[in-house]
């Protein structure tokens, strides 16, 4: 990070991240007779790479202009070999041997350019164009290679205004992006489970898998409550989501190791609604007078929709309808500090391509911390998380 005497801020940030998985993996199969029939041997290694380069420039343009440009770098890829070796046994599956190689890359390049306007001392507007390059690439010595390449130009509009005193500050913004699939949705290794059923498939990524690409229309509100001694903050958010990327699931009778598969898909077009309130603030109580209790507090609504799914209540996955936090902090003693935190969501039921259906049942959970900072630089912490929880179901 540098920052120039004429007020001009640039800033570098790179970020490289390396995972390597090895694993072997024997499976042995008896029939009703107790006979050994099968002895399948699985070894696999894979190898997770990732960099990201981000380049940002602010300038002052003059009292009320700030130019803000900027440059985006990602690439990950993933290499992965499966290596399986089956005996031929009397009453077995005919046996299936394996040397299967994969490679799968995925790589981001943006630009952005835009102008950060203080039109009154009260409202401020950005104005901006941003353009991505994108592109897949998934090899291998088991199917054809695929290469896709994405290009995305979209604007970059947001105001936020204080119409006067005590009416708090209102913000819009418009905006249009990407989502990039990670390389192991577009590699089509296959993950076998020892019993292969509808609720149980196999899986293997895509190498047909495209990116989503999205319009968001977000929006807040964010005011004082004097009496309540707190600040409250009200938002919305709106996104219509193409090529939005979901499970389906293939059945391929001719595959006797694998009749079920579960893959990613593009599925069409998405929307999705989401309202939050938030509240947050400080009381003082009897027990500790000087030192405040501080709160926060928010409620979020989630629904969404999917236009290619013909069934009741099509939504996207997982996605939790209604998820509450509290959180309460209290300073006991100049060198101690005590928090309690409630997590809640509701049920989500959605139905999903394939006839499928998911479900997530209600849960909640507390955590408890206690701090301990008896001087500068050296501090203690204790913390419970997980208390009091119900079962995690789906």
């Amino acid at each position: 990070q540098h920052r120039s005497g004429e007020g001009a801020l640039t800033e570098l940030r790179l970020n490289l991240t390396h995972a390597r998985r090895d694993q072997q993996a024997r499976l042995l199969g008896r029939d009703v007779a107790d006979r050994l029939v099968q002895d399948t041997r699985v070894d696999g290694r894979a190898l997770d790479q990732s960099a990201v380069l981000q380049l940002t420039h602010q300038r002052p343009l003059g009292a009320s202009h700030r130019l803000d440009a900027g440059a985006e770098w990602e690439l990950a890829q993933r290499r992965e070999d499966r290596v399986q070796t089956d005996d031929s046994l009397p009453g077995g599956l005919p046996p299936e041997n394996f040397d299967e190689r994969f490679k799968a890359r995925v790589q981001r390049q943006a630009l952005y350019l835009q102008d950060d306007w203080a039109l009154s001392a009260a409202t401020a507007v950005q104005l901006g164009l941003r353009v991505e390059r994108l592109r897949t690439v998934s090899e291998g010595n088991v199917f054809d290679g695929v290469r896709q390449t994405h290009e995305l130009v979209g604007p970059v509009l947001r105001a936020s205004t204080q119409p006067g005193p005590g009416l708090g500050t209102f913000k819009l913004g418009l905006s249009r992006g990407f989502r990039l699939p990670t390389p192991r949705d577009v590699t089509p290794r296959r993950y076998v489970p020892i019993e292969v059923s509808a609720t149980s498939p196999a899986q293997a990524g895509n190498p047909d898998l495209r990116p989503e690409r999205a319009w968001s229309l977000d929006g807040s509100w964010m005011g004082a409550l004097k009496p309540w001694a707190s600040e409250l903050v009200l938002s919305a958010s709106l996104r219509r989501i193409d090529d939005v990327i979901l499970d389906r699931l293939l059945h391929q009778p001719a595959v006797l190791t694998a009749p079920w598969l579960l893959q990613r898909f593009n599925a069409g077009r998405a929307w999705s609604l989401g309202l939050e309130i938030e509240l947050r603030g400080q009381q003082a109580t009897a027990l500790w007078p000087k030192s405040p209790l501080r709160w926060q507090a928010s409620l979020a609504l989630a629904r969404s929709r999917l236009d290619d799914v013909s069934a009741e209540r099509p939504a996207l996955a997982g996605q939790v309808p209604w998820p509450l936090k509290l959180q309460l902090t209290q300073t006991l003693a100049p060198a101690w500090t005590a928090q309690l935190g409630l997590d809640a969501r509701g049920p989500a039921l959605d139905a999903q391509p394939s006839g499928r259906r998911s479900e997530q049942l209600a849960r909640h959970h507390l955590t408890a911390g206690l701090g301990w900072q008896p001087r500068r630089g050296l501090g203690a912490r204790l913390s419970v998380s997980q208390w009091a929880a119900s079962d995690d179901v789906e």
